[in-house]
């Protein structure tokens, strides 16, 4: 894998503590009005030319990563309850799309970011595409909770 585009024009290192993982599923939420995931969810800040909000390492790197969060069975409700209050979704009354995926081999390389420890910041590999993703599930945030 090749990173030379989360290197460009900084000294950060956004690759320490990073790993491969193609084993764990992962919840991205999707761009308002997208009910399927496609190329533009896949989109860094850095590839929208959208300024980091803190000019630190940290937020250059974060700048230059996706969000995901990790789930797995035993957590997939208390997951899916933070992403709905990340993103102000009152279930039945507002709809956001998340879709759940696992990473291709030399799709990227993650880590786990901040206090929340089911977020993990995603740096993609240079030739990453939507071939890199294989997608399980698109689920709606505002649908009730069921059970």
């Amino acid at each position: 894998m090749t990173f030379e585009k989360i290197a460009e024009n900084n000294k950060c290192k956004c690759l320490d503590n990073t790993s491969e993982d193609t084993k764990n599923k992962y919840y991205r939420v999707l761009k308002k009005g997208n009910a399927e995931l496609n190329a533009q969810d896949l989109l860094t800040n850095y590839e929208n030319n959208i300024k980091p909000k803190f000019d630190n390492c940290e937020g250059i790197c974060s700048n230059r990563a996706l969000s995901f969060e990790i789930t797995n069975d035993e957590v997939k409700e208390v997951v899916l309850d933070i992403l709905r209050t990340k993103f102000g979704i009152t279930p039945g009354l507002k709809s956001r799309f998340a879709t759940l995926i696992k990473f291709e081999q030399d799709a990227g390389k993650l880590k786990q970011s901040g206090d929340d420890k089911y977020h993990y910041d995603f740096y993609k590999d240079d030739n990453f595409d939507m071939t890199k993703v294989e997608i399980i599930e698109t689920i709606d945030l505002g649908q009730q909770n069921e059970g």
